[in-house]
């Protein structure tokens, strides 16, 4: 993790290369979901009547996507945030045998290893002072790129962790691969570095897993968490690739595209490009830019 490269460049510990080809988890799905919803920490509130409302409609769409991606032989795992886990361990799934857990009280555990299907249905969080503490002791802090690297690196290794937790740790009488676990999370939107690491590190442990889409059950047109429709570029945004890519033909020695130049090519003349804040520039710009394709540039 993020940590543990500091120590490598200190020199305080060093890269062991780990023999990747005695184990498989080929058996092992991965099945994730980017929503725009609230995946962080679940906040309950039992004074606030729409708080109320939203806790008890997701904890019903979660019952029926248990019951669907699940049959009885199944032995399930539901991973979340303490205090929601509270609430939704009141809740019946049926003949469904299920487990709950919350974050935080899961590393080290052996208790958990029957179980075949994992649902992480919120990350888990930890207060940003603990990121601050970490870019501390390695003399980065005040450094926000790598305080963020802290704190998704924390995350990933929390979400590692939990999903050992189940039967793909363990081995059958006649393999050493891990046996069939189908497991599910989902992820943010709007936090596309913290979901290549989540990957990245998943990919990197569990040779051979597969990945594939989480595709929600709906209920009366509703489902667990939005799904953003697939992006399709728009004709504007076509034409401008389109225009770049013949100008960067013709200026093939030129590492880059000025601010003028790009204007020029989507046809932004609203821009007053006298302006000597670039900062203001830039951002300017991009809202144009934004309003022209109608898709947010990351």
């Amino acid at each position: 993790n993020q940590e543990y490269k500091h120590y490598i460049t200190n020199k305080k510990a060093s890269k062991i290369r780990i023999n990747q080809d005695a184990r498989s988890y080929a058996k092992v799905t991965i099945y994730t979901a980017i929503t725009r919803d609230n995946v962080g920490k679940i906040k309950i509130d039992a004074y606030n009547d729409d708080n109320i409302k939203m806790v008890n409609k997701r904890t019903n769409l979660l019952v029926n996507e248990v019951i669907h991606k699940t049959n009885t032989l199944d032995k399930i795992l539901i991973i979340a945030n303490k205090d929601y886990i509270t609430t939704i361990n009141k809740n019946s799934f049926g003949s469904r045998n299920v487990v709950f857990e919350h974050w935080n009280n899961l590393t080290g555990r052996n208790d958990l290893r029957d179980r075949n299907k994992v649902f992480v249905v919120s990350l888990p969080f930890k207060p940003l002072i603990h990121s601050y503490n970490l870019a501390h002791k390695h003399n980065r802090y005040g450094n926000s790129s790598e305080t963020t690297l802290f704190q998704y690196s924390n995350i990933a290794d929390d979400i590692y962790q939990a999903i050992m937790r189940a039967n793909l740790r363990t081995t059958s009488n006649f393999s050493t691969d891990a046996p069939k676990c189908d497991i599910y999370i989902v992820l943010p939107a709007n936090k596309g570095k913290l979901r290549n690491l989540i990957k990245k590190k998943i990919a990197n442990l569990l040779v051979d897993c597969k990945w594939a889409d989480w595709e929600f059950n709906t209920i009366n047109n509703e489902q667990l968490f939005s799904i953003s429709p697939p992006y399709q570029p728009s004709e504007t945004l076509l034409a401008i690739l389109d225009s770049i890519e013949k100008w960067s033909s013709v200026n093939d020695k030129v590492p880059y595209v000025t601010i003028n130049e790009l204007a020029e090519i989507a046809k932004l003349s609203i821009i007053d490009f006298k302006m000597k804040d670039q900062k203001q520039i830039l951002a300017i710009f991009r809202k144009a830019l934004n309003r022209k394709i109608g898709y947010s540039i990351d």
